[in-house]
């Protein structure tokens, strides 16, 4: 093979290939998740106790098919958005509205969480001590905090020191305390400003050996700014490279802290068997991933021309 300088021509088919690349990545997402709902043992009627209901939901829901088939007919209900209704979360209410309205609430935490975990990983790039940062500890003093919290002012109301205070949240309710514990725990605990942080210490050693970098310093010239713009491109790929697993902590901090979100709906659909609820949630998340994918793989195109050579 020989490297090839790019055209006008080769750009928007390079371009092309990164974009059609992550929508096949979310696309395997999407049919990896219906394979698995059919071989998991069990379905959403196994608790009803009529057996005509019973036969009567299967058949309309389709449960009887071969393997095959559900999976080809998910794939493209969840491809389509004809997501319908809700089977056992929340009987009959249109699964659209519940991803939408869940994904509204998890914004609040992911998206804050993502800049956190980018940020300290920008700053800590290379140190011991943000590279080894555990998800337990993080989790066990966030918890005890909040709880802490929570007695204290409950304590308060009911002794009628104060009155509730807005920051008090109940679990369905968003709470300020309770979201910046989470962000700190998604974006900090999870290790995802640990991994940031890893990949930016290693572009910086490379850095520093760099013959630009050597030749720039033997002049007695400033090293700083040729550094930054050489991070740039790494700082993207590490917040690419993040986002994914933030998306499935989503899940765990949700549950933990018994906040509303699509972490938390997926858990619930997937406890009551409700594929339809599961599916739109799965289409939602990988759809985020892929978005963010593509804009990021064009930014970092964009800043570094060297990332445009075709091999």
């Amino acid at each position: 093979m020989r490297a090839v300088m790019p055209d006008s021509r080769s750009e928007p088919a390079v371009i092309l290939r990164t974009v059609v690349g992550w929508l096949l990545a979310g696309l395997g997402a999407i049919v990896l998740v219906q394979v698995l709902v059919a071989l998991a043992p069990g379905d959403a009627i196994d608790t009803l106790p009529d057996p005509a209901l019973r036969g009567q939901l299967a058949r309309e829901w389709r449960l009887d098919d071969p393997m095959y088939l559900r999976v080809v007919l998910g794939t493209l209900h969840a491809l389509s958005g004809a997501w319908g209704s809700s089977w056992t979360v929340r009987p009959g209410a249109p699964v659209w509205a519940l991803v939408m309205g869940a994904m509204g609430s998890s914004m609040v935490v992911l998206l804050p969480a993502w800049f956190v975990a980018v940020g300290v990983g920008l700053l800590g790039r290379g140190r011991a001590a943000v590279a080894l940062v555990s998800a337990l500890p993080v989790v066990i003093l966030s918890l005890g905090t909040i709880e802490s919290v929570n007695a204290l002012v409950w304590v308060g109301i009911t002794s009628g020191w104060w009155s509730r205070p807005s920051f008090f949240a109940l679990p369905a309710e968003g709470g300020l305390v309770r979201d910046l514990l989470m962000i700190g725990v998604l974006g900090i605990g999870s290790a995802a400003a640990g991994e940031v942080a890893a990949r930016l210490g290693e572009t910086d050693a490379a850095l520093d050996q760099a013959g630009f970098v050597l030749a720039t310093r033997a002049r007695g010239g400033s090293v700083r700014g040729l550094l930054w713009r050489h991070r740039a491109v790494p700082l993207l790929e590490a917040a690419q490279a993040v986002f994914a697993p933030l998306t499935g902590g989503l899940v765990i901090v949700e549950r933990l802290w018994g906040r509303p979100g699509l972490g938390d709906l997926l858990w619930r659909a997937v406890e009551a068997r409700d594929v339809p609820v599961a599916t739109g949630v799965i289409v939602v998340l990988a759809s985020m991933t892929v978005l963010v994918g593509v804009t990021l793989d064009l930014c970092r195109r964009a800043w570094d021309p060297r990332l445009r050579i075709l091999v």
